[in-house]
């Protein structure tokens, strides 16, 4: 995930960025640090279907959604993450019938 100094970057630049509840958990950053630094804070279905996807962890079955995360992205839309291809090639297939 951006760090809440790469949120508040993108923001000066333009950018509506959209960060999911709790996404900076792990790396100690609070959902009010990314507010303060401009970003608005929503659940998975909304971030997943934003222009941009920026997503460290490859799209997977999310259990508490029991959806792929890849079918909540929208056509056209670009994502940003560590793949992995060779070893993901179902998600890849997955990810080109989406575009």
């Amino acid at each position: 995930a951006l760090s809440p100094a790469g949120v508040q970057a993108l923001v000066k630049q333009g950018f509506n960025v959209v960060v999911e509840t709790g996404a900076g958990e792990a790396s100690k950053f609070s959902d009010d640090q990314y507010k303060e630094a401009g970003a608005q804070i929503q659940g998975t279905n909304e971030v997943l279907a934003s222009d941009l996807v920026v997503k460290v962890r490859a799209p997977m079955l999310n259990p508490a959604l029991g959806v792929h995360e890849a079918d909540l992205f929208k056509p056209s839309s670009t994502l940003i993450s560590f793949i992995y291809p060779a070893q993901n090639p179902d998600l890849l297939k997955k990810l080109g019938e989406k575009n």
